[in-house]
Parts: structure tokens; sequence; C-alpha cells
């Protein structure tokens, strides 16, 4: 395997763990902000003092302040990852009117690697899909089910446009924005993915962080 080939396969590697956490600590840093006392795992994080908050909201308004402060927490995961696909955008705008976009260049596949961040919400919402084509359930587990849930939205039709939005800011990265050795990025760069990914959730991540 060419070097620059093994480059964007471990900087996709890394990139999916490191993203996964990223994600998992957005979601704390949101807790903590609203007072909840978080613990961050592999693939998940969890609110330690949400039960004792919830048996104290009495009233409906102390109710609906405790479903508003969930709600933000549940935000936290996804505003970090989509910040971080934002500023891999926005290097890669201002890069690109100096040079040309190459996979191969260092700097460039850094801010690729960024930007690609948000394709986590391809893998969610196609697994979200394939359920609900295949079972007709609705989950209700993933931070984009708990937030359309919350806000009274359409399952289909909002985990289909989120789809729809995260290909088409992606193909326009891809094939737009990226010019030179595209087929390396994209084999290259989804085999390191998904192998980081996987590895990450289903053979290590629990022993690393449990």
């Amino acid at each position: 395997m060419p070097v620059n080939n093994l480059r964007i396969f471990l900087l996709f590697f890394f990139a999916a763990i490191v993203g996964t956490v990223a994600h998992e600590c957005g979601h704390a840093l949101a807790g903590t902000l609203v007072g909840f006392k978080t613990s961050v795992h592999y693939a998940y994080t969890t609110c330690l003092n949400c039960f004792e908050l919830s048996n104290a909201a009495k009233t409906f308004r102390q109710l609906q302040e405790y479903e508003h402060r969930r709600i933000l927490f549940t935000w936290g995961g996804p505003i970090q990852t989509i910040l971080t696909g934002v500023i891999g955008i926005v290097l890669l705008l201002f890069m690109r009117r100096k040079e040309l976009i190459d996979a191969y260049n260092v700097k460039h596949l850094f801010a690729l690697t960024l930007s690609f961040f948000i394709s986590r919400n391809v893998f969610n919402e196609v697994f979200f899909l394939a359920k609900y084509f295949t079972s007709s359930k609705v989950s209700y587990r993933c931070d984009e089910c708990k937030l359309l849930d919350y806000y009274d939205a359409s399952p289909v039709v909002g985990h289909l446009t989120i789809l729809l939005v995260v290909c088409v800011v992606l193909w326009w990265v891809t094939f737009s924005i990226l010019k030179k050795h595209r087929v390396q990025f994209i084999v290259w760069g989804g085999l390191g993915s998904l192998s980081g990914g996987l590895l990450w959730l289903y053979v290590i991540g629990e022993y690393i962080l449990p």
C-alpha cells in the first residue's frame, strides 16, 4: 500500500474513534452546562443525577424545565459533530482559494477528515431507516431519534431529510472541493473509517472506556 493511501486509511481509522469519543464529550459538556453530572463511556454518555432531578420536578413547569435540560444534553453530541464538520469545510474553502485540494496533501487531508465527521449521520440514518422499513419499528435510541420525537417531527421524514442533507454536503466536499486523488480518498478513507468505527464499538471500546 503506497504511503499516501496508508496515511488516508490511518487518519480516518483514528478519526472514527476520536470522533465517537468527541461526540460523547459534546454530550458531557452540554450536560455539565445545564447542571447534570455526566459520565462518558465508549459509545454513550450517562446522566448520573437525572433520576434525582426528574423526581424533584413536582410541578408541570419544573418538569418542562427538566425536559428542556434533557434535550440540551441530547443536542450536545450532534452539535459537536456538526461544528467539527463545519470547521473542516471552512478550512477547505480557505485553502482552495490558493491551491487545488489534494487528498495526498497532509493539511488538506486533515481538513477533509474533519469535514467528514458528519458522515456519522449517514450511518445513523441508514440504520434507522433499514430497521424501520424491515420491521416497521421506530427506534428512540439515537440522538436524532430523541430530538425528532421531542419536537414532534415525523421520524421517517426527519431521518430522510437529515440523510439527504448530509449526503449532499459530503458529495459537494468529495466531488466539488476535492480535486486530486479522489478515488483513493473514497476507498481508503471509507475502509479506514469503517475499520476504526467497528473496532472501537465492538472490540476495544468497552475495555478502554467502559
